[in-house]
Formats: C-alpha cells, structure tokens, sequence
C-alpha cells in the first residue's frame, strides 16, 4: 500500500511538472509583448537620467589641471647638451636639445618631468633624477651630461 501511495505522488508531481514547462514555453511563431513594451521595430530609447554616450566629453570645458608643457614634460635621458654660456656673475644656461628636436635653456633649479638641474659648470650638467620605487635608501640619482663625452678618454 505504501508503495501505491509513493508511487502516485510521484506520477502527480512528474505530471505537474510537465504541465508548466508547457505552459510557459509559447508556441512557434508566437510572441507575447508585454503592454510596457514596444513592438520589435519600433524602438524607443529612454535615458532616464544617464548620460549620452556620444556628446564628447571635453569640449567646452577648459581643462582643470593644465598637461605638462615644455621642460616640464622632459625626460632626462631624452636630454642631449649642446652647450653652456656663461656671464660675469657666474650663473651659468645649459642648451639642451630635446627628442622633439627643439632646445631648451636651463638653468640651476629648474624642474623636468622626472627630476631638476642640481649644477651647472662650464663642461658639464649635473641632473638629479627622482626615484619613485618604495624600499630604495637614495631615493635619488645623480646623471652628469658632459658637453663633448668625446674627450673624456683622452
């Protein structure tokens, strides 16, 4: 008896399983459209606050913080000397070409991209390059560009 019984619970619940998967899944070439829904060809897009997506989002509005421009945007391996001048007093402009092939005149203090002029002799530009890796002891580096590396070996 116990058996019947299990059996036809299991029959009941097997055959109302099935009765709703039928009744969920339409028929071929039938599709229900919601009443909220528009028809497939009739498209409709509502933003509802968001934005739009092809405005650009730059023009008209100055930039807040203003890009690094000349020396400022420098490396200091890009850097080639060209030269040194000096005056009377003593204070010395290095000319230095950049990759972009235009020059530039520094002087003692003058900030780059990665680092400033720490001296200037009349052979010579001293450069101290930031390091910007944690752990290091010398979170600097000091770069000397000489005006003719050429001579340095004779």
């Amino acid at each position: 008896m116990r058996k019947i019984f299990i059996l036809i619970l299991f029959s009941i619940f097997y055959l109302s399983t099935l009765t709703s998967q039928q009744q969920q899944t339409p028929k071929v070439g039938e599709q229900k459209i919601a009443e909220d829904e528009n028809p497939p060809g009739d498209y409709v897009y509502n933003p509802s606050g968001r934005r739009d997506p092809f405005v650009d989002l730059l023009a008209g509005e100055e930039s807040k913080t203003p890009g690094l421009t000349g020396e400022q945007a420098l490396l200091i391996g890009e850097l080639e000397l060209v030269g040194i001048s000096c005056n009377e007093a003593g204070q010395c402009w290095a000319t230095l070409t950049g990759p972009d092939g235009m020059p530039y005149f520094l002087k003692k203090g003058d900030r780059l991209f990665d680092g400033y002029v720490l001296s200037i002799d009349w052979n010579k530009v001293v450069f101290r390059r930031e390091l910007r890796r944690p752990g290091l002891l010398r979170n600097y580096e000091d770069i000397v560009k000489k005006l003719s590396p050429e001579e340095e070996g004779k």
